[in-house]
């Protein structure tokens, strides 16, 4: 799973460089997407948001972030943080 997500963050950044903002759609919460991700200095909301986002790309829960969870889809959120996330 790891090398997967892996291609799917770099994949995603690549895109993101030459995405044209004027013609982005309109998203339900974009002003607090922007905001956790842009204007905030909460490096944890920035983790969670990203790893949530990042864990349902594969069909994991992004809502259950602990593998131990007796919740559906639950994953190791905290692993792919650093074996991703930090790196990247």
């Amino acid at each position: 799973m790891i090398s997967e997500l892996r291609i799917v963050l770099e994949k995603a950044w690549n895109e993101s460089i030459d995405f044209d903002k004027s013609t982005r759609p309109k998203v339900r919460f974009a002003s607090l997407i922007e905001f956790l991700l842009i204007t905030s200095t909460h490096k944890t909301y920035k983790y969670i948001l990203i790893n949530g986002l990042l864990g349902a790309t594969a069909g994991n829960n992004p809502l259950c972030l602990q593998k131990g969870s007796g919740l559906a889809n639950a994953w190791d959120a905290r692993t792919v943080c650093h074996k991703i996330l930090v790196p990247f």
